[in-house]
């Protein structure tokens, strides 16, 4: 029963460790998306501003209403600065990035002490009661964490739920509980 147990938990801790590792990777690819779409903004405005006052081209803007142009650039700034603050699931700030990563080191070193308790019962060099104690001790660390996921992870997309299940999947064949011996794969997990 413990052992199952463990499996699952195995399982759980590599399907944490996994989506967390690809979710980061997405709100870093969204924060570097923003950070380029405000600085070309921004470089849009000034350039316009530049453009204004040079005498060879400011007859160009004549037709124009520059202040048009111009305020359009300072609203659209404006706009995605508080988007950033307003939105936080769709622009991450660096503090959450940390967490992110925080918790996902969280689970890759536990899912690894999980596996190596498997090991060792299955070699019997622990008990079950010594399988069971480090167990749970390691599960009372993931309900400190939990509440933390929680707060930085706003939304799970399925493209991330669906690999990391597949991972967690493919991580789990590796072990055979019957007699206690692994069961190594004929393909690289």
């Amino acid at each position: 029963m413990i052992l199952r147990k463990l499996e699952k938990e195995m399982g759980q801790f590599k399907f944490n460790s996994y989506f967390l590792s690809e979710y980061e990777i997405r709100q870093r690819r969204s924060l570097r998306i923003y950070d380029i779409l405000v600085a070309l903004i921004a470089g849009f405005a000034a350039l316009v501003t530049l453009l204004k006052e040079m005498p060879s081209i400011s007859g160009l803007f004549q037709e124009l209403p520059v202040i048009i142009l111009q305020v359009s650039s300072v609203v659209a700034v404006f706009i995605t600065t508080i988007a950033k603050y307003i939105l936080p699931v769709l622009v991450p700030n660096q503090s959450r990035l940390m967490k992110i990563s925080k918790y996902q080191q969280f689970y890759t070193t536990n899912y690894n002490l999980l596996e190596k308790l498997w090991y060792s019962y299955s070699d019997r060099t622990i008990d079950k009661s010594k399988l069971t104690d480090d167990l749970y001790s390691i599960l009372e660390k993931e309900t400190e964490i939990n509440t933390g996921v929680n707060e930085v992870v706003k939304r799970i997309p399925k493209k991330d739920h669906e690999k990391a299940k597949l991972e967690a999947l493919q991580y789990l064949k590796i072990f055979d509980t019957k007699n206690g011996k692994t069961k190594q794969l004929k393909h690289d997990v």
